[in-house]
């Protein structure tokens, strides 16, 4: 029998799931997109689950006049345009590599057949989901209770990778500031 596939194992291990998991019912496909590449169009129903093996991406939201920076994605992270792919509707976000980004995804009918097959990746998907969920929530009652320092201290110190992976002005728009008010934060923090 073959490894599991490196996102289950991260799952299993992250989840505290039991590793007698088999991996023959799972497969995942292995991608690697180069910096800029587009892994979901806004517009496009996203088709897959995304788990990170190297690499990074952000996930944006557009107006007619401009990008917002919703979330950045690194090593070891699962992603997707959740709510297109849970509502099979078209996403209105688009998730974009920051650097050369592998992952391994599984695509939503092998998931959902594995959901209604299994009670291990029925509760493999629940415990994802509910990591989703914390995430949010962390991010959106933090955007409302912290300064944009606070917030940028904690982006540090959970995305270690940030500073030499994503620009100062995806930092800058996910924080809700300009990229000059960013620059005196990095500024005041570095002195």
């Amino acid at each position: 029998m073959e490894d599991n596939p490196v996102m289950v194992e991260k799952l299993l291990a992250q989840t505290g799931l039991s590793s007698d998991y088999e991996s023959a019912f799972i497969e995942t496909e292995k991608t690697t997109f180069r910096k800029g590449d587009i892994l979901t169009h806004a517009g496009e129903v996203e088709n897959y689950i995304y788990f990170i093996t190297k690499g990074s991406v952000k996930v944006s939201y557009f107006t007619d006049t401009k990008e917002y920076i919703l979330d950045f994605w690194f090593q070891d992270d699962f992603f997707s345009s959740y709510m297109s792919f849970l509502e099979r509707t078209p996403a209105l976000t688009q998730v974009t590599a920051l650097t050369e980004t592998e992952v391994e995804s599984i695509q939503y009918s092998q998931l959902y057949t594995l959901y209604r097959t299994s009670h291990i990746a029925s509760e493999i998907g629940r415990k994802m989901a509910e990591r989703l969920y914390i995430h949010k929530t962390r991010k959106e009652i933090d955007l409302i209770s912290l300064t944009a320092e606070q917030r940028y201290r904690n982006l540090l110190e959970h995305s270690k990778n940030l500073i030499q992976e994503v620009p100062v002005k995806y930092i800058a728009s996910y924080l809700g500031i300009e990229p000059e008010s960013l620059s005196r934060i990095r500024k005041k923090i570095i002195t």
